[in-house]
C-alpha cells in the first residue's frame, strides 16, 4: 500500500495500474528489485512469473527463496499476504503465434 494515504502515484504505478504483469527473470538481480517494486508499489495487480525448476529446485521452492531474502522484509511487513498476488508459471507451449501456460491466467 502507499507509504501514506496522501502519497501521488509514482509513473510506474500509473503505468501498471489495473493490469496483471508476466515476467521472465524474476529470480534474476534484476528480477527480485522489479518484483518487489511491482508488489511494494502496484498493490492490486497480480504477477505471473515464469520460474523454470534448477539445481533439483522446483519453481515454487525458488520463488520461497527469493521471498526469504531480505529485500521483501519491508514488503512482508506491510502487505503480509504478497505472496498470494503472485502466481508461478513454470511451463509456456508455443503453438504458432499463441501461447499456452501450464496455469490459468
Amino acid at each position: 500500500m502507499p507509504d501514506t494515504v496522501d502519497e501521488p502515484k509514482s509513473e510506474i504505478q500509473q503505468f501498471f495500474s489495473g493490469t496483471n504483469v508476466f515476467l521472465t527473470g524474476a529470480t534474476g538481480i534484476v528480477g527480485h528489485v522489479l518484483v518487489e517494486k511491482l508488489l511494494r508499489k502496484c498493490y492490486k495487480n497480480k504477477l505471473y512469473l515464469l520460474i523454470r525448476p534448477k539445481k533439483n529446485k522446483d519453481p515454487q521452492n525458488r520463488l520461497n527463496e527469493m521471498f526469504s531474502d531480505s529485500l521483501f522484509k519491508r514488503l512482508a511487513e506491510n502487505q503480509p499476504n504478497f505472496t498470494k498476488k503472485v502466481v508461478v508459471v513454470s511451463k509456456i507451449w508455443l503453438y504458432g503465434e499463441r501461447a499456452i501456460f501450464n496455469t490459468p491466467l
